[in-house]
């Protein structure tokens, strides 16, 4: 019996050669390297040495971090809170931050999501004029729902139900908008997508 023929590597073999070298590291996502500790009664010490593993790692691997681009997030609910020392990686203070972007989302110390979705909104109705210019241009109906589907419902759609359900009623209208207009340029005003926002949208405002 003959042995199976391997699948073919892919042309650019960096991804895959990153993924492999790097699978140990439990901080990284894909090329995002994030470190995420809680801190309970005060003691910041298991948080402080995960940090501390990861530079260890990165040494023991070659690799060097860029202190200048490393950002920290504090997220501290509780009445009395307490000034957190800062952060350092080879004798570097480390930024902290009130916002990140993480994966596409921006995530904020109050984990309030008006930050992610006016960026949303931004980039969707950035992209609708492209949309208007197409159906000036009279390109087909299908060509016109593959750009909205591929650039605009994408971008409104991503970690949708994460930040969806505690943005503010005034951005939910503000969504419902940029969805209608999309809707109405290319005929899909009573198609899934913008029933849905609809769909949430009362619900968002009437609370069970």
């Amino acid at each position: 019996m003959s042995a199976a023929t391997p699948p073919a590597l892919p042309t650019d073999h960096s991804p895959l050669l990153f993924t492999l070298l790097t699978h140990d590291c439990t901080a990284k996502f894909s090329d995002d390297t994030t470190v995420v500790g809680l801190i309970s009664n005060n003691n910041e010490t298991p948080y402080r040495e995960e940090v501390v593993q990861l530079v260890e790692w990165c040494g023991a691997n070659n690799l060097s971090l860029s202190v200048s681009k490393t950002k920290e997030v504090v997220m501290d609910f509780r009445r009395n809170s307490v000034d957190h020392p800062p952060l350092t990686i080879d004798s570097l203070a480390v930024e902290r931050v009130s916002s990140t972007k993480f994966l596409g989302v921006h995530i904020t110390e109050d984990l309030i999501w008006t930050t992610n979705t006016m960026s949303l909104c931004k980039k969707a109705q950035q992209r609708l004029h492209f949309l208007h210019r197409g159906k000036w241009a009279s390109l087909p109906p299908p060509i016109l729902t593959i750009f909205y589907r591929g650039t605009i419902e994408s971008v409104l759609t991503s970690c949708i139900t994460v930040w969806y359900r505690n943005c503010s009623a005034a951005y939910c209208k503000t969504l419902q908008r940029t969805v209608n207009i999309a809707a109405k340029t290319i005929g899909l005003l009573n198609s899934f997508f913008p029933q849905a926002v609809r769909a949430l949208n009362s619900n968002h405002l009437n609370p069970l």
